[in-house]
This record gives C-alpha cells, sequence and structure tokens, in this order.
C-alpha cells in the first residue's frame, strides 16, 4: 500500500525546497556564530572546526540514516513505514541531544560594545 504523498512530484520539490532552505539558513548562522564568538586570532581555528563537524555529522548521519533504511526494507527493497519511523526517531533524538549540549556551554556575555555593538563572549572586548 503506497501513501498518496510518497508518489507526487511536487510534493517531494516542497520537500527538498524546505530542506534545502533550512539548511542554508542553519549553515549560515553557525558559520557566522563560529568567527563573531571568538577573538580574531582564532578565527581560523573556529571556522575550521566548525566545517569539520558540519561535514562529519552529515557524513555520520547520512550513514546511520542509510543503515536504518536498509534494515527496514520489503522484499522489494523498498523502505517500510517503520524504516522511515526509526529514521526521524534518531534525527529527534539528536536535535534533543544536541540542544542539550548547547545548553551546557552556554556563558554569560558583556553588554554589547559602544564601538561595535556587538557582546564579545570572552569578556575582552
Amino acid at each position: 500500500m503506497s501513501h498518496p504523498f510518497h508518489g507526487a512530484d511536487a510534493d517531494h520539490a516542497l520537500g527538498a525546497l524546505v530542506v534545502g532552505l533550512s539548511t542554508g539558513v542553519f549553515e549560515a548562522a553557525t558559520r557566522t556564530l563560529s568567527v563573531e564568538v571568538v577573538d580574531e586570532a582564532e578565527t581560523a581555528l573556529s571556522v575550521g572546526a566548525n566545517e569539520m563537524a558540519l561535514s562529519l555529522g552529515a557524513a555520520i548521519g547520512a550513514a546511520v540514516i542509510g543503515a536504518l533504511w536498509a534494515g527496514n526494507t520489503t522484499a522489494q527493497g523498498s523502505v517500510t513505514g517503520a524504516g522511515y519511523q526509526w529514521a526521524w526517531a534518531v534525527c529527534a533524538v539528536a536535535a534533543f541531544g544536541g540542544a542539550a549540549v548547547g545548553l551546557l556551554f552556554r556563558s554569560s556575555c558583556d553588554a554589547p560594545t559602544p564601538e561595535t555593538g556587538i557582546a564579545h563572549a570572552g569578556g575582552n572586548a
């Protein structure tokens, strides 16, 4: 039995558009933050670490989702509903886990400096 959503090209295009826009906004924000929250001398290290984390996360995520889908297929090779549910569950756990870890690294920031209007995390504006 096939779900009507899985067969419509317009639905696939809409889903790809939402995912593409979301990924673009996320990556742009993390790149900006990786530059703004460190001293100028540490910018290259911060940007490099951010790019490595993005690439490594995408590779590991794709491998995990692929393994979940491969382990939940029909005799014809189609992914079952359970495969999709497992994939979404793993994505949700990773998202909430990442948010929880992010909360552990919160620190208070100084007020924005009058010269730049930018708050610096280290307190050494």
